[in-house]
């Protein structure tokens, strides 16, 4: 039987404005545009970013005030961020989309159907815990010795139990590992796992104090109460250190934790990745296929 689980390709973020973000993002990290466009579907242009032909990251721009991203935006917008920029999807490959969203609908989440012949299906927030989510056909693997490289996503949930089930039942992932905790951020995490590839970090608050409590109060509206959804983003750098001086000379601002370099990471603020909290963390070996 095929193997549904999927796997994370790339992140999509929403921009105030398109050229702007493209530039800080070359500027920073040295990621280069390999295609632009406009979406028919979601009425947004968009630049694919990347090196030697892997797209990292999608910055993508709304084209009027009536559109979902700008809804996303507006929803989200604060004295800090008050473009209300940041993270709108994530898209994941899987050898059978099909299949996947015909299980996830089965188990009760909602999926649409793109509706083009391609597979593709989006997956409504509420089958996910708040991420909003892309499942589209497995593509040929990534170059190995990339600057920058996506792991995968940390999502704020209610419930660690209820979160671990649903990606379960839905996506097939799986926790080999024990749960841990983190005292500096007062919370407690479950990683979750497609075969031995990380897809997500869940995080639940320990106390209504905890940081990641205050953003899902923030968050919460009518159709997502909790407040849930994704936090950050995780990344895999072969030399973080380097890494951190490019983007500290080109103007941005870094946060090395402990154990920095050979075993600690960093953090990059939204106010530098218009909007979506990175961290970075040193790249392992690859585990075996």
């Amino acid at each position: 039987m095929t193997n549904l689980a999927p796997t994370l390709s790339h992140c999509a973020v929403a921009v105030h404005d398109l050229d702007e973000a493209v530039a800080d993002y070359e500027r920073l990290f040295g990621l280069r545009v390999g295609e632009r466009g406009e979406n028919p579907w979601g009425h947004f242009r968009w630049a694919q970013m990347g090196w030697a032909g892997e797209q990292a990251v999608q910055l993508i721009q709304p084209e009027s005030d009536d559109t979902h991203v700008s809804r996303v935006m507006r929803a989200r917008a604060t004295e800090k961020n008050p473009h209300g920029e940041g993270y709108y999807i994530s898209v994941w490959t899987t050898p059978d989309p099909i299949a996947l969203a015909a299980r996830i609908e089965s188990s009760g989440g909602r999926v649409i159907d793109r509706g083009d012949g391609s597979g593709v299906h989006w997956v409504h927030p509420s089958a996910a815990h708040g991420a909003f989510l892309e499942i589209v056909p497995q593509k040929p693997p990534h170059p190995e010795e990339t600057p920058l490289r996506i792991s995968h996503l940390g999502v704020a949930v209610a419930d660690l139990d209820e979160a671990e089930e649903t990606f379960r039942r839905r996506f097939g992932w799986i926790r080999p590992s024990e749960r841990w905790v983190l005292d500096s951020g007062d919370f407690e995490a479950a990683s979750i796992f497609a075969d031995e590839v990380q897809a997500m970090t869940l995080i639940q608050p320990r106390s209504p104090e905890s940081p990641i409590a205050v953003e899902m109060r923030r968050r919460a509206d009518e159709k997502n109460p909790r407040g849930e959804g994704p936090h950050i983003s995780v990344w895999t750098s072969p030399d973080t250190a380097a890494l951190a001086e490019g983007i500290e000379a080109a103007g941005g601002r870094v946060i090395r934790t402990s154990g920095w370099p050979g075993a600690g990471s960093m953090l990059i603020p939204p106010s530098v990745t218009h909007g979506m909290l990175m961290e970075v963390t040193p790249r392992r070996a690859e585990p075996a296929r």
